[in-house]
């Protein structure tokens, strides 16, 4: 907030008409706090985006997984901020601080690829933790009989939820999946193939 301006009595935008403010900043608006009795001019909405994604192929390592986290180890790659603010999201951990209190949409993508095409995806998972608990999840069984290999190769699952958090609060998305074969799978860039979305939409 830049400026402040009293009213008397009810408060009405005609109160206004004659008054100046000063170093106005795009997208400002006038917002009235009737506990004080004082105009102020801010943003509309507090509006907040961040947008982080992988640049390159994560070859996990691993046949199967449990609570795998992109980035965490160091030794894979992070997901790495392309839109907002850098500041909230720690590449290390993988781990999102909310700097605001409010309610976020949450959207994420996984695109997840078997090593070799003899391989086959039976079943992917994504977890959101809220504060180290799970929060949401997208879970999908592609093929439950473990005796015959099923047709999918690669699968590109999305979790898209309405989240409140305080300010502090942290976020993380954790990994699980399994396959027929003993390769590694593989989390793929692809054309915006992983990434996850924070917006603050009240």
């Amino acid at each position: 907030m830049t400026n402040s301006y009293s009213t008397q009595g009810t408060p009405s935008i005609s109160q206004l008409t004659d008054t100046i403010i000063s170093n106005p900043q795009n997208n400002d608006v006038l917002q009235y706090n009737s506990t004080t009795g004082v105009w102020n001019n801010g943003v509309i909405g507090n509006p907040y985006f961040l947008k982080v994604q992988i640049l390159t192929d994560d070859a996990t390592g691993l046949p199967d997984a449990t609570d795998y986290v992109l980035g965490e180890d160091g030794s894979v790659e992070p997901l790495v901020p392309q839109f907002g603010s850098s500041v909230d999201w720690n590449q290390l951990t993988s781990i999102w601080t909310c700097p605001v209190s409010g309610v976020y949409r949450i959207n994420a993508q996984v695109s997840f690829k078997v090593f070799s095409s003899l391989d086959k995806i039976r079943q992917t998972q994504i977890d959101f933790f809220k504060n180290g608990s799970s929060v949401a999840r997208n879970g999908m069984i592609l093929e439950s009989d473990t005796t015959t290999a099923d047709d999918f190769i690669q699968y590109d699952p999305q979790l898209n939820t309405l989240l409140e958090f305080n300010a502090g609060d942290t976020f993380q998305m954790k990994l699980t999946w399994e396959k027929n074969g003993s390769e590694q799978m593989v989390i793929r860039k692809s054309n915006g193939g992983t990434f996850i979305c924070f917006e603050r939409v009240s």
